[in-house]
């Protein structure tokens, strides 16, 4: 007998900068920070900046294809 399993797409979660509209995307990372892909966004130095504006962390909001997600 076959069995089936059903696997959902993970939902990738980006975040957005409020002053400049960057997005960071886990699956790219931040090559200009050394920062590797896969690397979640919560795991982010609190130093890290957008490195477009240079505004910190604290400026980002989730985004879900290409959508504002409430947190």
């Amino acid at each position: 007998m076959e069995k089936r399993v059903n696997l959902k797409k993970q939902e990738v979660l980006k975040y957005k900068c409020r002053i400049c509209g960057y997005i960071y995307d886990l699956t790219k990372g931040d090559e200009k920070r050394a920062v590797m892909p896969e690397t979640p966004f919560e795991k982010l130095p609190d130093s890290w900046r957008c490195p477009v504006c240079f505004y910190p962390k604290s400026h980002f909001y989730q985004v879900k294809d290409g959508h504002r997600k409430e947190i």
